[in-house]
């Protein structure tokens, strides 16, 4: 009956506080949204707690030469707002070589075009990181491109391993036509 009465409060609750169109998963006793920043978890057949997280913070990158760091390609969105898009412009990632690289994600996303002959570069120049397009390997110390970038093309980067040592950067295109553009 215990139970029956905290499957009905569940129901009531998450029908009163998430909107309807939200999918939820059960993972290891824990209530997760899928495509969401709000999580609910339930640590006791009685209490129920919610909270909610930023995904991602914006960084704002202007210069045509750029190299990011580990701390801003956590869980960021970097844009080329206030880039003269005159020049050619490039973002070199920091080596992913180690545990320290798990997790570490950012996206690219342009709000200034270039003038018309300028390109945006995701660099690994300097590094044994490999760096993957859309599942196929470019090279270590190689980078991918966009030609005369528009507003609204991006790209989504992830640092994982494929051999449990070695960390490699792979990077998703979203939108925009992004190429190897080898070393």
């Amino acid at each position: 009956m215990k139970r029956l009465f905290f499957l009905i409060f569940l129901g009531a609750f998450l029908l009163a506080f998430v909107p309807s169109h939200q999918k939820w998963k059960l993972v290891n006793g824990v209530l997760q949204p899928i495509d969401s920043v709000t999580s609910v978890e339930i640590t006791d057949p009685v209490t129920i707690s919610a909270a909610t997280t930023t995904k991602f913070s914006q960084i704002e990158k202007s210069a045509d030469a750029v190299t990011l760091t580990v701390a801003e390609c956590s869980d960021t969105i970097i844009t080329n707002r206030g880039w003269a898009g005159t020049s050619d412009q490039t973002f070199t990632l920091p080596e992913a070589d180690d545990s320290t690289s798990q997790g570490l994600r950012f996206k690219f996303l342009a709000v200034k075009a270039s003038g018309g002959t300028a390109d945006t570069y995701i660099d690994t120049e300097g590094t044994t990181t490999n760096i993957y397009l859309d599942g196929v390997a470019v090279g270590d110390g190689e980078r991918v491109y966009t030609a005369e970038i528009a507003i609204g093309e991006s790209i989504e980067c992830h640092a994982a391993t494929t051999d449990g040592s070695a960390y490699d950067w792979f990077c998703d295109s979203i939108n925009g036509t992004w190429l190897d553009a080898g070393s």
